[in-house]
Order: structure tokens, then sequence, then C-alpha cells
């Protein structure tokens, strides 16, 4: 015989509420997805569903041919965060996240591949901006012509690439991958930090910490 462990059912909610707010857990439970957040005690109920971490949204992920449901046929499609929600959670069989949601649309729109129809900003709930309206367009704004002599004669350049904080940071840990393929080319990295001229934030605190980094580099 082998004895079968015991404990109160309030041990376990505790254990699984624990788990699913640093992020080991996933917990769904009808309409609500819950994940590195506190659930709420009517949510740790015994039909609530626990899956593993969700998968982090990538862009192309918002877009029509991931979510045909969500945008129109137009020439440049248009569609609403309530709808890429909607369709997001049929086409993945359970409702998402909100904040990975959140996240990857902000993501998507940061990288151009969707645009605010009207404002600007980022999005930041599924309630507040549950109407706002997104598009998909259809010319691509061209990339700044370089400035005369940052790229010498005689160097190859990659395609030019807009870059977010958390994809800055991927880049940082991949640099050291890449001086192995690249060794004896002198590689080079030109960069340029562009933020909108009208938000909240500080000027002065980020050139210190920019001139820190290399002498004169500023906004």
């Amino acid at each position: 015989m082998r004895p079968i462990p015991k404990v109160d059912y309030l041990v376990v909610q505790k254990a699984v509420s624990k788990a699913i707010q640093d992020g080991a857990l996933w917990l769904v439970f009808g309409n609500d997805s819950v994940y590195k957040e506190v659930p709420v005690p009517v949510q740790l109920d015994a039909d609530a569903f626990l899956f593993r971490p969700p998968v982090t949204l990538a862009a192309i992920d918002f877009l029509p041919t991931a979510l045909p449901d969500a945008w129109t046929k137009d020439a440049e499609p248009k569609t609403t965060v309530a709808e890429l929600y909607a369709d997001l959670k049929v086409r993945r069989g359970r409702p998402w996240p909100a904040k990975l949601f959140i996240d990857g649309i902000n993501s998507a729109i940061g990288q151009g591949f969707v645009h605010r129809a009207a404002g600007s900003g980022p999005i930041t709930s599924l309630v507040n901006d549950a109407a706002t309206a997104l598009t998909i367009r259809s010319a691509v704004p061209k990339p700044p012509e370089p400035v005369p002599g940052t790229s010498p004669a005689g160097r190859r350049a990659s395609t030019m690439v807009v870059l977010n904080m958390a994809e800055i940071q991927d880049l940082a840990d991949q640099v050291h991958t890449l001086t192995k393929p690249l060794a004896g080319m002198d590689p080079q990295i030109e960069l340029r930090i562009t933020v909108k001229s009208k938000a909240d934030g500080d000027l002065s605190a980020a050139n210190s910490i920019l001139e820190k980094i290399k002498s004169g580099w500023k906004l």
C-alpha cells in the first residue's frame, strides 16, 4: 500500500496563485485569462483550466494573414482592438492574457506593421481602447536617406529595421555570436533613436545616459 498525500485546498490555491503570479502557470476561467498577476478567489474555481505559459505574440500575429476575420477587405485593411482580440481568442481557442495582447499590439504599431487610424500613443488596455481603430497602410514611408559620410565607401550595410527596446536587448544578447562570422570585417552599428516629439519624457535625463554611452550622442 502507498499513502495518499492530503492537503487543505486553501494551501493548493495559494500555491497555484503564486505559480500564476510568477509566470509558471496560466489560468483560464471562462473569459478570464490570468497570467503574471494575482488571480481573484472566484477565478481559482475547480473548473478553471491551467496551462503552460503562453507564447509572446509577434507583430505578424496581428496581420490579416493571421487574423483574417478581424480585418476589412479594403485596400488598406481596418479593424479595432476589440475585433483583433475576439479573432485571436477564436484562433487560439482561449482568451489571451490582456497584457501580452496589449504588448503585442504596441510592438506591431512600434514596428510599423499596424497603425492607429487616428490619434497617437500606445494602446493601454482592452477596456479603455477596445474601440480604437487600427489600419494597415499600403504605402509604407521610406526610411530616411543616410547622412552623407556615415556609411563610407567600401562598406556593406544591412537592411534598415526599426527595433523596440526589447529587440535592442535581444541584439545586445546576440552581439557576441556575430563576432565569429564577421571576424575581420570590422563590424560597426549605425544607431539612431527616435521618439515622439509631443510625448511626456525627460530628454535631459535621456541625453545624460546617451552621453555616458557615446560622447556627443543625444536626442
